[in-house]
């Protein structure tokens, strides 16, 4: 697989109104939970290194994510006035031998502003890939329906994202290795896939090692899953 294939989890919901103490208290009970499945993923730092250059030697707690959401909130918000309709937005990295990043935008009742809440692998997914049919990837996705309660959630490559936009557009209908559909029911799903209950739907999962977007059978199989779910008008 070339080197430059990266991954990220990424969780989006509408407009939904929520306070910094709401967004900080979400946010730290998320990261726990990703803790709690993955070491790895349980430290984070407000920047990758303290201003003398050292790595930071502790990680975020509850009273410091609500600070920064309250320091780094609305950064794109001109003027000051709008700053309770967009959010709060916090950016947070990982160990520093790693590439792992944390970004949030909660608490936006602006139709501009989409609330998210993205975990960028970088190329650390090897990390995560333990267990019977990966249990980690699952877990981690979880935590995401969970706290976040979004729209649409994605375990995605960047090189498969790239694919669908160059072929379809950029406002094509996403799916990925893991595509989280909020839904009672799905239709038929293809053989190489198979579907995880979560709340309010359902994880769907390309069955594979590791999806690649360099992989001829694993964006078939994609693809198939893609046009399954706009044929029911679920994505």
């Amino acid at each position: 697989m070339p080197k430059s294939e990266t991954y990220y989890f990424g969780s989006y919901w509408p407009e939904r109104q929520s306070s910094i103490d709401g967004c900080a208290e979400t946010t730290f009970e998320f990261l726990n939970c990703l803790g709690e499945i993955v070491s790895a993923l349980g430290t984070w730092f407000p920047e990758r290194y303290a201003p003398d250059g050292h790595v930071r030697r502790h990680s975020l707690n509850e009273e410091e994510i609500r600070t920064l959401f309250a320091t780094r909130s609305n950064l794109f918000s001109e003027p000051s006035s709008v700053d309770d309709i967009i959010g709060n937005s916090l950016h947070a990295f990982g160990k520093h031998n790693t590439s792992i990043e944390f970004r949030v935008t909660c608490g936006s009742y602006s139709p501009n502003v989409t609330n998210s809440c993205v975990v960028d692998l970088g190329e650390d997914i090897r990390s995560l890939l333990t267990g019977a049919k990966h249990k980690n990837l699952l877990e981690i996705s979880k935590c995401f329906v969970r706290f976040w309660e979004p729209d649409s959630f994605i375990l995605q490559s960047r090189v498969f994202r790239k694919y669908l936009f160059d072929t379809f557009g950029r406002q094509v209908p996403q799916v990925g290795w893991i595509t989280y559909v909020k839904t009672k029911s799905l239709p038929e799903l293809p053989a190489d896939t198979y579907p995880v209950t979560v709340k309010d739907g359902f994880l769907i999962v390309i069955d594979c090692e590791q999806f690649s977007g360099n992989d001829k059978t694993h964006i078939a199989s994609a693809l198939k899953v893609r046009d399954k779910l706009m044929e029911q008008s679920l994505i």
